[in-house]
């Protein structure tokens, strides 16, 4: 009994660091590409660009850290969307990017997207690189959805 309580405040602690989207910390980046890439982020645009496709963009200053592109048609709140090449891009000046190969990858929203309303959720993407090498990254978000449709 004594060990269990003892487990209790870094289990509490543990839920507390990830209580955004996905269960991760909201708006933030992580994985083996920050070994090779700044992906600090300073905040973040959701973007309805057409009735098909929706933009998440990471921002660091001007820099797009990490933008993921994706399909919405086959769209259903909670369900894994999944990622193909070139749906994950990185714009920086000086220029640096992501492999261009997704082995896996999938982002998932947990809200509607609703134009005007907070959209949320998570992706993750794992890259092969042209040597063979992989390296992954995953993300939560939460942000106004803006509509660039209209």
């Amino acid at each position: 009994m004594r060990k269990s309580l003892l487990l209790l405040p870094v289990i509490l602690l543990g839920a507390a660091c990830g209580d955004g989207p996905c269960g991760v910390a909201v708006n933030s980046l992580e994985g083996s590409i920050g070994e090779t890439l700044d992906i600090t982020v300073d905040r973040v645009r959701v973007r309805k660009v057409d009735l098909e496709t929706v933009a998440v963009e990471f921002l660091h200053g001007n820099d797009f850290v990490a933008k993921v592109v994706t399909d919405v048609r086959s769209f259903a709140k909670g369900v894994e969307i999944p990622l193909s090449d070139g749906s994950v891009r990185r714009l920086t000046s000086p220029e640096t990017s992501f492999p261009t190969t997704i082995e896996n990858g999938s982002i998932t929203f947990e809200s509607e997207l609703t134009p005007g309303t907070a959209a949320s959720g998570c992706f993750s993407v794992l890259f092969t690189d042209r040597d063979g090498g992989q390296r992954s990254l995953a993300g939560s978000f939460s942000a106004m959805l803006e509509d660039l449709s209209i």
